[in-house]
């Protein structure tokens, strides 16, 4: 009999490391070996080795998972935001410390070309932002808003609803109540003009004694920032927001091109309407120009 297959001298290998103890060393070296092997058969039974050498302690697996979820292979991914969701799920205090870096890479995820990866990337995101810590994600939750949006029009409906539901978190953990309200309605072109609206007020809960019934916090009201920080914010805000709906004009998906192209219409009509109040305002506050002195008489004698 001759030499077995690469594939199958693979799987053999790691066949015969399945059942073994997290203390062997010698089975760990050879599943993370594998894990990024170009055959998926044998990235599977690596995972599946991984996971029974840490079962009860899966946290343990978590660099490991952060690392994969940077890999260029999609199936790789969804193997590091399967354990990752499993991490979550059952240690979420060992997340703590990752929060951010976490929600970073999910981001990127959201415009993958697999669905699937889109999908349960969201998933776990919406997850991030009600696990402890969560405060820490709140310039995450405000980049996720407009992406999350524009993948709620996509035609594939568990990657609608994923993104519908992990808007509605993320406006929850910014304290934006209409934009929630929206979101839990499914009203797209509220939400879009929700998205471009001129900031006002937003209500913001305290951590103060309880103030009212049912021991919830004070709700104070921030008065905006002075009108220079305001207009830069916004000029920031719209710049990455152009960035992020131009991503979207190449979708394979009809739904998806469109809400970029309306959303970019609605963002231009908006700048182009405060550009012009902008310069009212100006002219209104500019100083009347100094009277031009009179020209000097040349005095002219009598002419005899």
């Amino acid at each position: 009999m001759g030499p077995l297959p690469p594939t199958d001298r693979h799987s053999s290998q790691l066949w015969s490391c399945q059942g073994h103890h997290e203390d062997d060393t010698c089975p760990q070296k050879i599943f993370r070996k594998y894990i990024r092997s170009k055959q998926p058969r044998s990235r599977e039974l690596a995972l599946r080795g991984l996971r029974n050498l840490y079962a009860g302690r899966m946290q343990l697996l978590l660099p490991d998972a952060l690392l994969w979820l940077q890999d260029m292979r999609a199936d790789i991914k969804l193997q590091a935001i399967h354990l990752l969701q499993d991490i979550v799920a059952q240690h979420p205090a060992s997340i703590r410390g990752v929060l951010s870096q976490l929600a970073v890479q999910l981001l990127s995820c959201f415009n993958e070309d697999n669905a699937e990866v889109r999908w349960r990337s969201m998933e776990l995101f919406a997850l991030l932002l009600e696990a402890p810590g969560r405060k820490r994600l709140l310039l995450q939750a405000e980049r996720s808003l407009l992406p999350l949006f524009i993948h709620m029009n996509e035609d594939i409906p568990n990657v609608a609803q994923a993104a519908q539901k992990a808007l509605i978190h993320a406006a929850k953990l910014l304290g934006w109540q209409q934009l929630q309200r929206l979101a839990s309605a499914a009203e797209v072109w509220m939400i879009a003009d929700c998205l471009v609206r001129t900031p006002t007020l937003q209500p913001l809960r305290t951590p103060l004694a309880p103030l009212q019934k049912g021991g919830r916090g004070a709700i104070l009201r921030v008065p905006p920032p002075p009108c220079s920080l305001q207009l830069q914010k916004r000029g920031r805000d719209a710049e990455q927001y152009l960035k992020d709906t131009v991503l979207h004009l190449h979708s394979p998906q009809v739904p998806v091109r469109d809400t970029a192209v309306r959303f970019l219409g609605l963002l231009g009509r908006k700048l182009r309407n405060e550009n012009r109040e902008k310069m009212s305002d100006i002219r209104k506050g500019e100083p009347s120009p100094p009277a031009a002195p009179c020209p000097r008489k040349c005095h002219v004698g009598p002419t005899w």
